[in-house]
């Protein structure tokens, strides 16, 4: 009898832990239709816990976090929350989050209102919808700043070494007796300096500069 009892306490003592590993929610799923949470068929709504996983169906799904911000994950998603972040595995999302989070591939996307899908395994669409959207790649090197209602397509490398090509009009600023030379390519909106020879006559004047990304020295393209 005193072994069952043993037996007994500790196998209530594990499930309690298992209750509790959880921890606190972080915010509420809803849909109109059926989702799955953490692999279970769910209807109407559901609590989320950090690292929570939804795939939605034929509808849409919409997060509330607690934290506060909204994210809405179109149908055919699948998507891991987390209270700082969320990885968009497959479909498409929108987020309206600040100082938050989501992950596609080896992209991090920053921005209050941003708008993201995965269009292929090697495709990923970012659009700035309300604010200002900042992409980098798993090296932290920025890969473009988007305007409200612009929009960018990357491969799922987000790979910033290798050819580049900017297009804009070439700065040249002094800092003592060094000229720097820096340009902000219209397409990305992300500003290089630029290396090389015989700049001084493009100074001012909208230019192309082909290139690759200097190791070591991000935002900083030689000519």
């Amino acid at each position: 009898m005193l072994r069952y009892t043993q037996y007994v306490l500790a196998a209530l003592l594990a499930f309690t832990l298992t209750l509790t590993a959880a921890g606190p929610a972080i915010g509420f799923v809803q849909a109109s239709g059926e989702f799955r949470l953490n692999q279970a068929v769910t209807r109407g709504n559901g609590t989320l816990f950090d690292g929570s996983l939804i795939e939605t169906s034929a509808v849409r799904s919409d997060v509330s976090l607690t934290a506060g911000g909204h994210l809405a994950l179109a149908p055919n998603s699948k998507t891991r929350i987390y209270k700082d972040r969320a990885i968009l595995e497959s479909g498409s999302a929108e987020i309206a989050v600040s100082d938050y989070k989501l992950i596609a591939a080896n992209l991090t996307i920053t921005g209050s209102s941003a708008q993201v899908a995965v269009d292929s395994p090697t495709k990923i669409r970012v659009g700035a919808l309300s604010s200002p959207v900042e992409v980098r790649n798993s090296g932290n090197f920025l890969l473009a700043r988007l305007n409200p209602g612009h929009a960018l397509e990357f491969d799922n490398q987000g790979g910033a070494s290798g050819p580049v090509k900017l297009k804009g009009t070439l700065k040249c600023n002094k800092d003592g007796d060094k000229t720097v030379y820096s340009i902000t390519d219209d397409t990305t909106n992300v500003t290089y300096e630029v290396q090389g020879k015989s700049l001084d006559k493009y100074c001012g004047k909208v230019i192309t500069v082909n290139g690759s990304v200097v190791p070591g020295a991000a935002g900083a393209a030689g000519a």
